[in-house]
């Protein structure tokens, strides 16, 4: 078989893929084949352009998620940081030290800043900030749902020391009697 005898049974349709029919068949059902290699290339732009579209649903899906997230973060004070000015985030470290000085989330607007993103010495200070606000705030709790507080606390020392000293004054005053 020559190669003039191969390419008589394969021709090149519209979008170049080899058909394997001769080149009197392709003639012949020229629009039949014409109707099948359209319908194909058709096929393909609809699976592309439904790719596309699905693509482009789901990164407007994503991109709405995150603005949305932005605002709410914004409502609670949180904007975007320049994280090359280290000088700012050591003055937000005060500002955040100094607005939760006597509330229980400290720990957590100290952890919220982008402390990731820091050099060691400001991860350091922030372990110690965080540790010295957990050193002043430990709680015994007496059950599950009531901690004891300062105030509890040196109340029940009082009323203790109250008793005790009313116990003593009472054997101290009956010894006295028994003498």
């Amino acid at each position: 078989m020559s190669k003039h005898d191969l390419t008589d049974f394969q021709r090149l349709g519209v979008v170049n893929f080899y058909l394997p029919i001769s080149k009197n068949s392709y003639n012949n059902y020229f629009f039949l084949n014409y109707a099948v290699e359209s319908m194909f290339v058709m096929t393909i732009a609809v699976f592309l352009l439904s790719f596309d579209i699905f693509y482009f649903t789901i990164c407007t899906a994503i991109a709405a998620q995150y603005e949305t997230i932005i605002s709410g973060l914004k409502k609670f004070g949180h904007n975007r940081i320049n994280k090359t000015d280290g000088t700012q985030m050591y003055e937000e470290l005060k500002i955040i030290i100094s607005d939760y000085q006597n509330r229980d989330g400290v720990n957590f607007g100290l952890y919220s800043c982008d402390w990731t993103a820091m050099d060691i010495r400001f991860k350091k200070l922030l372990i110690l900030a965080m540790a010295m606000n957990n050193a002043n705030q430990l709680k015994i709790k007496a059950t599950p749902n009531r901690a004891i507080d300062l105030q509890l606390f040196l109340g029940v020392i009082r009323t203790s020391y109250t008793i005790v000293s009313f116990m003593v004054n009472v054997e101290l005053s009956s010894s006295d009697n028994v003498n």
